[in-house]
């Protein structure tokens, strides 16, 4: 009986990879998704007229800061420039800048519109269709920040993310995911403390001391650079 426990408790979690009778498909849920944002996105460019949409965008909450730290990265410029938040989502934006060529601006609603997609998505794996559905369309803070911009969507994919990996017993990835969480919005920390200690308690030392490696690294590597310039990130 003991053996038989200790083999279900070492067990990878079972992830719905398709949905029960009477539940929303992933398709299902996705096709919901991408049509709030749709729908929202039409809302505010009416209120605005369209032609002031992306002056709503830049006045949506830090934003204009986002943005501003994004445009540095690129030119790597940090001149005059006020550090306030963390800088995960200006980096991303940053780079996909520079791949896309596209402007800060639109980086910024690319990101936040794949993330909110991939972020629905991803809490369909973990908890079903009728949780991803609801995730989708009921808060309002955060159908605003995925369709005018914001650090919550990025972060919550990276999030998410590192639950499906410890789901699937894959505590290194899951620890790295966590850990680049926290360079988006702090409170990811509280993903990687709760990471290492379950990995305590399930006494795997060499696992966890990996872990800890990984966040650890991530972290020097994010305080040096923070701490290279009083005006760096």
């Amino acid at each position: 009986m003991r053996e038989a426990l200790t083999s279900y408790s070492s067990a990878p979690a079972a992830l719905p990879t398709r949905a029960s009778p009477g539940e929303p498909s992933q398709r299902e849920i996705l096709a919901l998704a991408i049509t709030t944002l749709a729908v929202f996105m039409l809302s505010v460019g009416c209120f605005a007229k369209f032609s002031n949409f992306f002056g709503v965008v830049d006045n949506s909450g830090d934003n204009r800061a986002y943005i501003n730290v994004a445009a540095a990265i690129r030119h790597w410029s940090f001149h005059g420039l006020f550090v306030k938040h963390f800088w995960g989502l200006p980096y991303v934006m940053a780079a996909v800048s520079t791949v896309t060529r596209i402007s800060d601006r639109a980086s910024l609603l690319l990101v936040c519109l794949l993330s909110s997609v991939v972020g629905t998505v991803l809490a369909f794996r973990l908890w079903g269709g009728w949780i991803a559905g609801f995730f989708a369309v009921l808060n309002f803070e955060w159908m605003q920040r995925s369709c005018l911009g914001g650090s919550e969507p990025l972060f919550v994919v990276l999030l998410f993310a590192s639950f499906l990996a410890v789901r699937r017993e894959r505590w290194i990835l899951a620890a790295l995911l966590a850990s680049f969480s926290t360079t988006v919005r702090p409170l990811g920390f509280l993903a990687l403390a709760g990471i290492g200690l379950t990995l305590l308690w399930k006494r795997e030392y060499r696992t966890l001391s990996i872990a800890v490696a990984v966040g650890a690294a991530i972290g020097a590597a994010w305080c040096y650079r923070c701490g290279g310039s009083s005006e760096t990130p």
